[in-house]
């Protein structure tokens, strides 16, 4: 019967998807439940297992393939290393402000009231010069006090830890996804549960209460989108044996994630100020380009972003954007005369 068979199915859905595809499949059961009876044609059945092969992920009921395993590792090492960059310069600029503007004054200002107040006690000092000394005794303490407040209320040393926490809890499963790729290189298995290092990272995410800069946010994001907008649309991309345009997004993704955070750190006011994200934004993009297009010829090196990582990733081409033919290189003149 239909029913029983798609019961069947969906009850062997992998238990590494997500609790929302497990509700859907369980709605999906029960209006398969609820629906007619209808006998199946042996034509509209498959004839094998191997059928399903060549099926589309999405038609398959929860079977996931290696590729769409690939890609989910991929996706999620991608963010992993966005989201640890980021972290990573939120603590550097937090860390910075911290030691330089509420730290090292109020330390210093305690250290100068506390010496002022001692010589203020001194039989060496005159009693006219003790007055003023006791006086600026008092202003320092208050200046202290209102430095030590700051703190208090800016708690830039505290936010710099909870950065350098995340930090260091991304890099521990930036490390565990790499080592589980590489597992599954020489492995009998070859999928990847990813659930459980989505569950820790979204504990990380939890954990850190500080928010980062509005600028480092920016400039990660406004790349991501200004970059797959100049992917040219191609209904070819997606096709069996090639690249896709996931997986290309998250290869071409990472190298601009590493470029936007050198860019960033090089800033020469850099921890103290944070750069303007559309200066960040012009200079990326142009490191990359030139970076893409270095080993092509000059027809192509005009192209934008989107239709080089097209053409680096041998994926079918749009019209217009078609890859030119190499020329052949002319004879020289003593090379024909050799000849």
């Amino acid at each position: 019967m239909a029913d029983g068979g798609n019961e069947e199915t969906v009850e062997e859905a992998p238990s590494s998807l997500a609790k929302t595809v497990a509700f859907s499949a369980q709605a999906a059961s029960n209006k398969v439940n609820t629906a007619p009876e209808v006998k199946a044609s042996p034509a509209s059945l498959p004839m094998d297992s191997s059928a399903d092969v060549s099926t589309p992920a999405a038609t398959k009921n929860g079977k996931v393939t290696e590729t769409l395993h690939d890609d989910m590792v991929m996706n999620i090492m991608h963010k992993v290393l966005m989201e640890r960059q980021m972290q990573r310069l939120a603590m550097a600029h937090f860390a910075f402000w911290h030691f330089w503007f509420l730290f090292m004054p109020g330390a210093a200002l305690t250290m100068a009231s506390g010496v002022l107040a001692f010589l203020s006690t001194s039989e060496a000092i005159e009693e006219g010069h003790r007055t003023h000394l006791v006086v600026v005794v008092g202003c320092l303490a208050l200046v202290a006090t209102f430095v030590q407040t700051l703190n208090d209320l800016l708690k830039y040393g505290t936010r710099a830890e909870m950065h350098q926490s995340a930090v260091l809890d991304l890099k521990a499963i930036y490390d565990a996804l790499d080592f589980m790729q590489i597992s599954r290189i020489g492995g009998k298995d070859r999928h990847a549960d990813v659930t459980e290092y989505q569950k820790i990272y979204s504990q990380v995410q939890q954990g850190c209460k500080s928010t980062i800069p509005l600028r480092v946010i920016q400039s990660f994001n406004t790349m991501d989108t200004r970059i797959l907008s100049q992917i040219p649309a191609n209904k070819d991309v997606h096709f069996e044996g090639k690249v896709g345009l996931n997986h290309l997004r998250v290869i071409s993704f990472e190298t601009v994630s590493n470029e936007i955070y050198c860019a960033i750190a090089a800033y020469w006011l850099f921890p103290l100020v944070l750069p303007d994200p559309d200066r960040i934004m012009v200079l990326v993009l142009k490191r990359v380009h030139e970076m893409m297009a270095k080993d092509l010829q000059p027809a192509e090196r005009s192209l934008n972003i989107g239709q080089l990582m097209l053409l680096r990733e041998e994926i079918p081409h749009p019209r217009g954007v078609q890859r030119l033919a190499k020329e052949p290189e002319p004879r020289t003149a003593s090379a024909s005369s050799s000849a």
